[in-house]
């Protein structure tokens, strides 16, 4: 197998691992509180901070120590811990928060270390993510805890045979595709002023990118069929954005999806056919955000793709509590496809914007 596909097929295995992975823990967290308990949006929250918040501090430890798959391998661990403990504890909660901060930044440490100038790894890698969210949401509400922890045994189970199957530790050749840079080249040490400016507009473009998801309404959403189907064409705009953006690049391909998704979005979220249409290329832009923050600290690809997971959580609450009119939206989704083409114009002439 040549390195490309073997890169594809590295990826491909990660993102499933990580759509089991979000099943099993939001599940988890639906069968050890249950949707009924008064405080459950407290819970829902408690969770959220823990996995995406701490992602960037575990992240910077997981750079330092430089053993990404054992780290991986440890975070399985802790989602299993907490899928034993869930129907007993509300511990359960950080067991999982940490079990899933833990693996999104080593997985994705990984993927984006397949081929640093590729954007695609990181699109096939989060893309699952969405399917794994959503089926466990939806399985989490509807159905007893009994019947609910036959599917998780089942995630896990294959989480399991995955990891022995595919991350072999003993396989000294298989790894070495995976190597990043020694701990001694980790210097974290910004050596143009642009780079932490263009970290921080891009993380700008992450949350406001949150804040105009989460404040999205489809008035046709009125089955589980219909909520999946959804969830599919997510995470096929998030594939098919790197994959596209290997081809002809990240600005043209960010800043043309975005401009092109405003108008089904704000003005046909009514129309089935118009939202899809619309949220395969709002999403199109999420990896490309990611990798190019990863791309300003590579030796530190953990702690990027934690600052990146991060920057979701303040815009997806601010969406969930401000309601704003479609043509606002309209005007918000322009002014980041112009912030987005702007950040990409600066990376390419070395901070220099013309």
């Amino acid at each position: 197998m040549s390195k490309k596909n073997y890169n594809y097929l590295s990826a491909s295995i990660y993102g499933i691992i990580h759509l089991l992975v979000d099943f099993a823990c939001v599940i988890g967290v639906f069968a050890g509180i249950g949707e009924s308990a008064n405080n459950f949006a407290y819970i829902v929250l408690l969770y959220n901070m823990v996995a995406f918040l701490i992602q960037p501090i575990i992240g910077w430890y997981s750079d330092k120590l430089n053993k990404y798959r054992q780290l991986l391998f440890l975070s399985c661990i802790f989602v299993l811990i907490g899928l034993c403990i869930s129907p007993y504890s509300w511990l359960s909660v950080f067991i999982f928060g940490f079990g899933n901060a833990l693996f999104h930044v080593t997985a994705g440490a990984l993927c984006l270390n397949l081929d640093k100038r590729k954007t695609a790894f990181a699109g096939i890698f989060v893309a699952p993510g969405d399917v794994g969210l959503m089926a466990g949401t939806l399985i989490g509400k509807n159905l007893n805890l009994a019947v609910t922890h036959i599917f998780i045994l089942t995630a896990v189970f294959f989480i399991l045979i995955i990891l022995i199957l595919f991350l072999d530790f003993k396989n000294k050749d298989s790894s070495e595709i995976f190597l990043t840079e020694s701990s001694e080249s980790k210097k974290f040490v910004f050596e143009k002023e642009h780079i932490g400016m263009s970290i921080i507009i891009f993380g700008i473009i992450i949350t406001v990118r949150a804040f105009i998801g989460s404040n999205l309404s489809f008035s046709w959403i009125d089955s589980a069929v219909l909520t999946m189907l959804l969830a599919v064409f997510i995470s096929a705009g998030k594939a098919a954005g790197g994959i596209i953006a290997d081809k002809i690049g990240d600005k043209f391909t960010g800043t043309v999806a975005l401009l092109i998704s405003s108008p089904f979005l704000a003005f046909l979220s009514a129309n089935m056919t118009a939202s899809i249409i619309g949220i395969f290329l709002f999403n199109m832009t999420m990896p490309l955000t990611m990798t190019a923050i990863f791309r300003k600290m590579p030796a530190y690809p953990a702690f990027s793709f934690g600052i990146a997971a991060m920057a979701l959580l303040p815009g997806f609450y601010a969406g969930l509590s401000i309601n704003v009119s479609p043509p606002l939206l309209l005007l918000i989704i322009t002014i980041t496809a112009g912030l987005l083409y702007y950040a990409f114009n600066m990376e390419q002439n070395g901070g220099k914007n013309e």
